[in-house]
């Protein structure tokens, strides 16, 4: 793994460990409006003061969600990319190989067509 995978994972770790965290502090929807209807004495600064936080909260679930969709993008892109660049530098050693495996496969059949023909002269004598 490259350092970008390592830095890119590392992020993208800890935006996954942030959205839990924030999703895990917001009100749910209905008890919200419970605790609305049950306290009908609020001020209209205790009323807002949920709101603007559940307002916060759910801006950051955003903004962190789609922080961490962008990551998981580019990591996957920066990772195809780097595998690719290392299949390209490793092209021509596997081809140097398969020639090198294709040469031995031809010497080996060419040694076996020598003995048949050592053979055949031996039993036609």
């Amino acid at each position: 793994m490259s350092w970008i995978e390592i830095c890119l994972g590392v992020i993208l770790l800890i935006s996954a460990i942030l959205i839990v965290i924030v999703v895990l502090f917001q009100e749910g929807q209905q008890q919200s409006s419970a605790n609305t209807s049950s306290e009908s004495t609020n001020t209209f600064f205790s009323k807002n003061k949920s709101l603007s936080i559940d307002a916060f909260l759910a801006r950051w679930t955003k903004i962190i969600s789609i922080t961490f969709f962008l990551l998981v993008m580019t990591l996957n892109v920066v990772s195809f990319f780097l595998k690719k660049g290392e299949r390209e530098k490793a092209k021509p050693e596997l081809e140097n190989i398969q020639s090198q495996q294709k040469k031995e496969a031809e010497e080996k059949q060419a040694s076996e067509n020598a003995e048949e023909k050592k053979e055949e002269q031996k039993e036609n004598q």
